[in-house]
């Protein structure tokens, strides 16, 4: 028809008519375009539809916008996906919904059902294809929890939740997990809620689930993980576990720097050395040593009550620990002379103990200990000159004669033993023992012709022996005189706290020596001989290519002296100082000729104390020797009445620093930090109160200075350096063992 214009309704019944007989003719389809042909859409959608065109018939419903009708044929020719569209297209979404979700169009259906707010059906759809966040999303929407909660789970389980993922992943799960984690905890599934949040790295979130659930052992040790000790110490308190509350709330305050109740939890909890250690840092010195004498350690615990002006716990406190001198001067300062001579008795300290027990009028006791004063003791000739007192007093003056004689010495008169003379000369003129009396006042007389009233004495003493036979003469002196120098010096190599090393010709043997002289301070003491020999030859007996040779010792008029091993070289600090770090395969070149050594000095029960870069040589030849076996010892002992310690403080093991009883394995350490210098070219402790770090401070790691550095020469270095001896290498043997199992090339 033109536009516009219209059938009448007598030539409608006509084209119907036409149609019907087309239909019988050639059937409905033809019938229908027919229909349509003539413009009569809804007599050909009739036709379309009764001969079962329901897709043509729904076309033309679609051409006439009757788009609901449209959709209903498409649906009754299970064209699903199109009549879903045609719903969609008229905002039907319910019922375009159901249709893609029963032609198996999941992801579409639920965009459609969430669109039509069914959210529950939405979510139904999205789990169905594995769409689990859009899921859960969904169903939080519908108020559907249980399945959003599980909808949550499965999404952090099929994307890799707890496994290893980029940083900006393992957010994601995380924020998947806290979802899932509050939905399940709604639900009171708190077992199921403290896995996911667990899994998902969320400890302080699990932990919090399972202090819900009153699992407080577990939520302690989840709030432990993420150092929350504060909550940990709540957990463990609903858990009757007082002590465990307070050393995990202790050591949390401590963390975060909160040191004065950290202190006051860690006591409480029975953690005393850590407690103390924190006290002693916050100079809350009586605390400091009430802790430390409960944890055992007395040594610091002594130091800490003498801090506190608490001498007579300080004194208890040394003496538990053996530190008998100490305590004795403890007792001193605390106005208890008994217990500070007893002190020095249990130290061998016997001139000091006697001469306390005379000032108390203990004489018997005075007596006894002062007769222990071996002879070449620095204290000798006092101890015999307060003997010789005592026995005075007690009427004894044959002793006291003997005691005051062997003070004196047979050396000439000094201003130090003058007065002894005096005494001597008094007991003999007491005794009308008139020559020996005469001959003792004649020898002071010779030292000070003005000494008191000698001169008077020895007047007297002429006068009363014109009525006496003459006595016996006293003792001819003697004199020696040196022989020929065996060792010409040649020039200085050296200098240090050891003393000054020359190179010497020996003109017995005609061969160069390294002549090394003992500081000056040494020279007045017999014991420092004895010790200097004793040690001088037990060096001597060492007989290893990395070892210098000791030739020979004795006292000249340099000075003790030991004449050793020439060797043409310098020495490991000299290299690094000049030259820096040395390369890994040099280090392990020289640690293990220096380890050789070591467990060879150790297995002949000799302690070096002194390891150092400086104390050790490298030779022309590629040698490394080590030098002064034995010299820190010597140097120990003398140092003792000063109350200082052997060794160079850069290099000292903690027991070392802190004055205690030392082996083998202090060497062990100072060795760890000569591998530590050669690697690295620079010490691990450098600044500040290097002795303090040596005892408190954890060594740096190597690699945070030299990153190229072998993983197992850092353990070797590392092992070395542990503040206690028994976590140490227990034999240098063990080093040597490690490095070897090592020779693959990963050293």
């Amino acid at each position: 028809l033109p536009s516009g214009a219209s059938y009448s309704k007598r030539e409608i019944r006509r084209i119907v008519k036409d149609a019907r007989v087309l239909q019988a003719e050639k059937g409905a389809e033809a019938a229908g375009e027919f229909l349509f042909g003539q413009g009569l859409l809804d007599e050909a959608a009739e036709m379309f539809t009764r001969g079962g065109l329901l897709n043509r018939a729904a076309q033309v419903r679609h051409d006439q916008n009757r788009f609901h009708e449209a959709a209903e044929l498409l649906l009754q020719a299970g064209k699903l996906e199109a009549a879903a569209a045609t719903y969609a297209q008229i905002e039907c979404f319910e019922e375009a919904a159901r249709c893609y979700r029963d032609a198996e169009k999941f992801s579409v259906a639920g965009e459609m059902f969430e669109r039509a707010e069914n959210f529950r059906e939405a979510g139904r759809c999205y789990q169905g294809i594995g769409f689990h966040r859009h899921a859960a999303q969904a169903f939080l929407k519908a108020g559907c929890e249980e399945d959003a909660a599980e909808s949550f789970v499965a999404a952090f389980n099929d994307e890799g939740g707890g496994g290893n993922l980029p940083e900006h992943r393992v957010k994601e799960m995380c924020a998947l997990a806290r979802e899932a984690g509050e939905l399940l905890t709604k639900l009171e599934r708190f077992e199921d809620a403290e896995l996911i949040l667990e899994r998902a790295g969320e400890y302080a979130r699990a932990g919090r689930v399972a202090f819900q659930r009153e699992a407080f052992d577990r939520a302690s040790e989840l709030f432990l993980r993420v150092g929350r000790g504060d909550l940990a110490a709540k957990a463990l308190e609903r858990l009757d576990d007082a002590e465990g509350a307070a050393r995990v709330l202790g050591e949390y305050l401590r963390d975060q720097g909160e040191d004065e109740e950290a202190a006051v939890q860690l006591e409480r909890a029975g953690n005393h050395a850590d407690a103390a250690d924190l006290y002693r840092k916050l100079e809350r010195y009586q605390e400091a040593g009430d802790c430390y004498w409960r944890a055992g350690d007395y040594e610091p615990a002594a130091e800490m009550f003498t801090a506190g002006q608490r001498h007579e716990r300080a004194a208890e406190a040394y003496e538990q620990a053996g530190r008998y001198q100490d305590a004795a001067e403890s007792y001193a300062a605390a106005g208890n002379p008994a217990r500070q001579a007893e002190l020095l008795e249990r130290a061998d300290c016997f001139y000091e103990a006697g001469r306390s027990y005379a000032e108390q009028d203990r004489t018997d006791d005075a007596i006894r200990v002062l007769q222990r004063v071996e002879a070449g003791s620095p204290h000798f000739e006092e101890a015999c000159g307060q003997l010789g007192q005592l026995f005075q007093a007690k009427g004894m003056h044959g002793l006291s004669i003997k005691k005051f004689q062997e003070a004196t010495g047979s050396g000439p008169v000094t201003r130090a033993n003058v007065e002894a003379h005096l005494k001597i000369g008094k007991l003999f003129e007491d005794r009308q023992q008139f020559d020996a009396a005469s001959e003792t006042y004649e020898k002071i007389l010779s030292f000070d012709y003005q000494y008191a009233d000698v001169s008077d004495r020895l007047e007297r003493m002429k006068q009363a022996k014109s009525t006496q036979p003459r006595g016996g003469a006293g003792e001819a002196a003697q004199s020696t005189e040196p022989g020929p120098l065996r060792y010409q010096v040649i020039r200085e190599l050296g200098r240090g706290g050891m003393g000054v090393v020359h190179l010497a010709h020996d003109q017995v043997l005609d061969r160069d020596v390294a002549y090394k002289v003992l500081p000056e301070s040494l020279r007045g003491s017999t014991n420092a001989l004895r010790s200097f020999l004793r040690e001088a030859k037990a060096a001597a007996q060492l007989n290893h290519p990395n070892i210098v040779t000791v030739y020979d010792a004795g006292e000249s008029e340099h000075g003790f002296y030991l004449a050793m091993e020439y060797v043409d070289g310098t020495t490991l600090k000299e290299i690094v100082q000049r030259r820096g770090a040395i390369a890994t395969a040099g280090v392990v070149y020289i640690v293990r000729q220096m380890v050789d050594a070591l467990s060879y000095a150790h297995s002949k029960r000799v302690v070096h104390r002194d390891i150092k870069a400086a104390n050790t040589m490298w030779a022309r030849d590629k040698q490394v020797k080590i030098m002064d076996f034995g010299l820190a010892k010597v140097m120990e002992e003398m140092r003792n009445a000063t109350t200082l310690v052997s060794g160079t403080p850069f290099y000292m093991s903690p027991e070392q620093t802190l004055g205690q009883s030392v082996d083998h394995r202090c060497d062990i350490y100072s060795l760890g930090v000569t591998i530590f210098e050669l690697a690295t070219g620079q010490l691990p402790f450098r600044t500040g109160n290097v002795p303090y770090h040596h005892v408190h401070t954890p060594p740096p790691d190597p690699r945070s200075i030299r990153s190229d550095l072998p993983e197992p020469l850092a353990k070797i270095i590392l092992r070395c350096l542990e503040k206690d001896p028994a976590e140490r290498f227990q034999d240098a043997k063990e080093i040597l063992e490690v490095l070897q199992s090592t020779s693959d090339g990963s050293v």
